[in-house]
């Protein structure tokens, strides 16, 4: 199944993380019914900053993406998977603008209790991570659990030879 829609991935000309994030967005939309689903989702921020170059660490930043579907029954599949094609380019575009200045400058009606634009996350990682030795340092991979709860859903998607996708939700 992983190798399937791999090839189906590039068979539409889009990443493996632009067919999770289409088909995760009907999902929340047919449970849902609502015609506008916003999803968070960490991306690395681009080291253009001449400070951060040398930095050594994680630097990430939430980006939101948007899909509308106002018209299920004419809204098919492949139509969302072009349009966020366009939408997933635009957001690495753009990755690092600060997601708390994105919040400031749209000025959602907040709830402490949720994030403020998006209450859905999609997170794809690589599984093929190895230790890596950089003169006297070894750099290996921490797991941590994941804190439960922090959104409405998450789909988490560990990508390698197989596919590993765990939901974590409130339970509230």
């Amino acid at each position: 199944l992983a190798r399937q829609l791999k090839q189906l991935a590039q068979q539409q000309t889009v990443t493996l993380y632009t067919l999770f994030l289409t088909a995760f967005q009907i999902l929340l939309h047919r449970y849902t019914g609502q015609p506008e689903i916003w999803i968070g989702t960490p991306a690395s921020i681009a080291r253009r900053d001449p400070q951060l170059a040398n930095l050594v660490g994680y630097l990430a930043n939430t980006v939101v993406l948007r899909a509308t579907i106002d018209d299920p029954a004419h809204t098919s599949f492949n139509d969302l998977l072009s349009k966020n094609r366009e939408t997933v380019r635009e957001a690495i575009e753009y990755s690092a603008y600060p997601f708390i200045l994105l919040v400031k400058t749209l000025q959602p009606k907040r709830d402490l209790g949720y994030s403020p634009l998006f209450q859905a996350s999609l997170d794809l990682k690589q599984a093929d991570f190895l230790p890596r030795t950089i003169g006297d340092l070894t750099a290996s991979q921490l797991m941590f659990p994941q804190m439960e709860g922090q959104f409405d859903v998450i789909l988490g998607i560990m990508e390698g030879e197989q596919l590993e996708c765990r939901i974590y939700y409130s339970s509230d």
